[in-house]
């Protein structure tokens, strides 16, 4: 059975760097079997809220899903239907943008204490994420990104994320989408996302 990958692209400009990794990732997921669907953020118009407005109502209620009745908490109860969640995201002033801030803050909805134990459908989820920025892995605040879904991952005691980074991406999106090297290991990233194998 093939794997069914979901890539989020979640920058909003859908013509960016990072929106071209994503595609280009889910190109080399597909050519290499897997069942992928791609969702951008920026199009799902129906959303109450950004972000988790801290109800907890998702805590006490017997499902794992958010329960604003909007795209977002429908996009997010869908996660666990997949084997494999690849985010793809920019750096934006030195952090994530609110987009898919907004959007990992409903996934709170899919992680509960249970009797003092974490619980969470995510649990055979392999979790992925690609990250472009104007800057390098230094100065960039690449890191901040990186760290928030790590500790996501810890918390929630989820597979080992798996990581592809892209620094010192020109302004220009056309210009990175032009790269052969850029678009050969986005491609590569595909298969790894869900394999054993590694860049």
């Amino acid at each position: 059975m093939s794997k069914k990958i979901l890539f989020v692209i979640a920058g909003p400009r859908l013509k960016g760097a990072s929106a071209f990794a994503a595609r280009t990732a889910a190109e080399g997921a597909g050519q290499g079997g897997a069942d992928v669907e791609i969702v951008e953020l920026p199009k799902l118009t129906h959303v109450q809220s950004m972000g988790c407005v801290s109800c907890m109502r998702c805590q006490i209620s017997r499902e794992y899903r958010c329960t604003l009745n909007d795209d977002l908490a429908r996009l997010v109860a869908r996660f666990p239907e997949f084997d494999v969640i690849v985010f793809s995201t920019p750096v934006f002033f030195f952090s994530m943008p609110a987009q898919i801030k907004g959007l990992i803050d409903r996934t709170f909805s899919l992680v509960k204490n249970v009797g003092g134990q974490v619980a969470t459908p995510l649990a055979n989820v392999q979790l992925a994420l690609i990250v472009t920025s104007g800057g390098d892995r230094e100065d960039s605040g690449v890191q901040t990104i990186y760290d928030a879904f790590r500790y996501y991952q810890e918390y929630a005691n989820l597979k080992p994320l798996k990581y592809l980074y892209f620094g010192n991406t020109p302004d220009d999106p056309g210009k990175f989408a032009a790269d052969p090297q850029a678009k050969a290991k986005a491609h590569s990233f595909g298969p790894v996302s869900y394999t054993h194998l590694t860049l």
